[in-house]
């Protein structure tokens, strides 16, 4: 990867099949944004959020812009992340997104952070739970069952402490789990205990080529209306 983590070729204009989509996500420790038609056809970048990091944010986008020789206007979508996460870096991806959705008179579409990291699984398993550190020993987690390649939610997001949370998101019957995210060491063993035989796992962040399935996904279904998108907030902000 290249610096901030950036994927994909650049040099000449970056074109493919439309939507051309443009991902934000800002609701853990490493922020995202990236430009793409499909998680094959993309170029992301990844940042550390710092106190502060609402000032960087337009300006790596426009660099984004600049760098595939892309006028914002030329974009089709805006998909962003709605957390959960922590409370500022949920609340200025979603204000961000919208307010370049509504800026340029473009669809935006807001998936859940946790639905982007299950995205990213490709090995077969009964079950994916996506984790996210809540602080002062909770979690925010979620489970999938994958489908036709693709995370179906089965329960959650929720926001619990570590044992509760892993108790309340596997389903019954499941033998092998796939964990990404903010992996714990009480959370995987939680999940061996209640008779989890087989757990892989992966500490990941939500990544913006994993944002474009569902970019892609509800633009074909027409659920773009930049007035429905809002920020999940699980807990008070601290």
């Amino acid at each position: 990867m290249k610096s901030e983590n950036s994927k994909a070729g650049c040099g000449d204009r970056f074109q493919g099949d439309k939507p051309l989509m443009l991902a934000i996500d800002t609701s853990t420790d490493i922020g995202t944004v990236g430009l793409g038609f499909s998680c094959y056809q993309c170029y992301e970048s990844y940042f550390k959020i710092e106190k502060g990091h609402s000032g960087r944010l337009m300006p790596m986008i426009d660099s984004l812009f600049k760098k595939l020789f892309i006028a914002p206007e030329d974009i089709d979508l805006v998909v962003a992340g709605t957390g959960p996460g922590t409370f500022s870096g949920v609340k200025i991806g979603v204000t961000t997104a919208k307010s370049l959705a509504f800026g340029l008179s473009k669809g935006l579409v807001g998936i859940c952070s946790l639905d982007i990291m299950a995205a990213s699984v490709t090995r077969s398993c009964d079950l994916v739970i996506s984790v996210m550190d809540a602080r002062r020993d909770m979690l925010y987690a979620a489970s999938y069952k994958p489908v036709a390649g693709m995370p179906e939610k089965v329960l959650g997001p929720v926001c619990l402490q570590v044992e509760e949370a892993a108790k309340a998101v596997l389903e019954p019957g499941c033998s092998e789990v796939f964990v990404v995210g903010s992996i714990q060491r009480e959370f995987l063993d939680t999940l061996h205990g209640a008779g989890v035989s087989t757990i892989n796992s992966r500490e990941a962040a939500p990544g913006a080529r994993d944002m474009f399935w569902a970019g892609r996904h509800a633009a074909l279904s027409g659920l773009t209306d930049p007035c429905e998108v809002e920020p999940i907030y699980l807990k008070n902000p601290t």
